[in-house]
C-alpha cells in the first residue's frame, strides 16, 4: 500500500477523487485548530441546513443517547464532540456529492443506500459490542466502500469492465490490482488516511470485507 500512498498527491491533483466540499472543508479546517469553539462550528454548519439537519438527527438517535430531544446545532456539536462532527460531516459531504457519475457500470443510488445501511448497522452493532464508539462506527460504515467510488471516479471505463465481470470479491481485487496497481480497499484506506480519520477507522474500512 506504500506504493499507492507515494502516488496519492498526484491522484488528488487530478480533481476527480471523491472529496469533501464547502462547509465540510471548513469544518475539517476548524476542528484541526485548538482554539475553535462550539459556537464557531455551529455557525459554519448553519450555512448547510441539510448537513446540519443530518447532524442533529444523528445526535437524537437512540444509540447516541441524548438525555432530551435537541434542536439546536450547538447542542448536537457539544454532545457528539468535535472529532465525531468532523467525521460525520466528512462522510455525508463526500457521499452527497456522488449521487451520479461517469462510470456506467457503477450503481450510484445502490452505493448510497448501501453506505447508509452499513453505517446504521455498524452503529447498532457497536452500541451492543463496544469495540468502537457507535458514532465513529457510523462513519466507518458510511465510508466502507469509498474505495470503489474512488475507482469509479478515477477510471470509469476500466472499472466498469471489471464490475461487468461479476467477479467474486477476491477475484475483483486481483483484477483491480492488476489494472490500477491497487484495489478498492487500498484506495479507500488511502483516502481515509488523507482525511486524517483515526487509524482504527482506516483499519476497519480496509478489513471490512
Amino acid at each position: 500500500m506504500s506504493y499507492l500512498f507515494s502516488r496519492f498527491e498526484h491522484l488528488k491533483a487530478s480533481g476527480v477523487l471523491p472529496s469533501p466540499t464547502g462547509v465540510a472543508l471548513e469544518i475539517l479546517r476548524l476542528t484541526q485548530r485548538d482554539d475553535t469553539t462550539v459556537a464557531q462550528l455551529a455557525h459554519v454548519l448553519q450555512a448547510d441546513p441539510a448537513l446540519a439537519g443530518r447532524l442533529v438527527r444523528f445526535a437524537n438517535s437512540s444509540q447516541v443517547g441524548a438525555a432530551r430531544p435537541m434542536l439546536a446545532i450547538g447542542d448536537a456539536v457539544k454532545l457528539l464532540g468535535f472529532a465525531v462532527v468532523r467525521q460525520l460531516c466528512l462522510g455525508f459531504s463526500v457521499l452527497d456529492g456522488q449521487r451520479e457519475g461517469r462510470c456506467l457500470g457503477f450503481d450510484y443510488p445502490r452505493f448510497w443506500s448501501r453506505s447508509l445501511a452499513s453505517a446504521l448497522a455498524a452503529q447498532t452493532l457497536c452500541g451492543r459490542v463496544r469495540v468502537l464508539a457507535p458514532e465513529e462506527a457510523f462513519t466507518c460504515g458510511l465510508l466502507a466502500e469509498i474505495g470503489s467510488l474512488a475507482l469509479a471516479s478515477l477510471h470509469p471505463e476500466k472499472f466498469a469492465k471489471i464490475l461487468d465481470t461479476d467477479a467474486a470479491p477476491a477475484d475483483r481485487s486481483a483484477f483491480e490490482r492488476e489494472t490500477f496497481g491497487a484495489d478498492h480497499r487500498e484506495f479507500g484506506a488511502a483516502l481515509l488516511e488523507d482525511w486524517r480519520l483515526p487509524r482504527i477507522c482506516i483499519d476497519a474500512v480496509f478489513h471490512s470485507e
